[in-house]
């Protein structure tokens, strides 16, 4: 799925235009340019029927946007929203946006300020 993730959002036009190909799993690598989006694996659980396991897993993804301004996040954050409404490829059933919020995280030893958007995502996708 993780890998899934990252191509699925790296292949749409109008994130890539803002990010290129700085999305990453966890952490950005220091000096990655910006804007940039992390993803982090927050929860993941299996589902079942009465039957037994079902293949489908649903995950908590937070999918942090940053940039040096509240545009370039919100621009980014709306990206994403975007991709996650159109229909994604196998092994990715469905993405949802459940929650999101913003925040300005100051600059350390004379860096410029972040600005970042979180969202929280529902990641539905089958297990091989």
């Amino acid at each position: 799925m993780e890998e899934a993730l990252r191509a699925f959002l790296r292949g749409t036009t109008a994130l890539s235009d803002l990010v290129s190909r700085r999305i990453e799993w966890d952490a950005l690598p220091q000096k990655a340019g910006m804007p940039a989006i992390t993803l982090t694996e927050v929860a993941g659980a299996r589902q079942y029927t009465m039957k037994g396991r079902d293949r489908l897993v649903g995950y908590l993804i937070q999918i942090d946007c940053w940039g040096l301004s509240r545009k370039a996040c919100r621009d980014a954050a709306l990206a994403v929203v975007a991709a996650c409404d159109a229909p994604p490829s196998d092994p990715l059933v469905r993405l949802f946006v459940e929650a999101q919020r913003s925040a300005k995280d100051p600059g350390v030893g004379g860096e410029p300020d972040f600005y970042r958007t979180s969202l929280d995502t529902r990641v539905w996708a089958t297990e091989a």
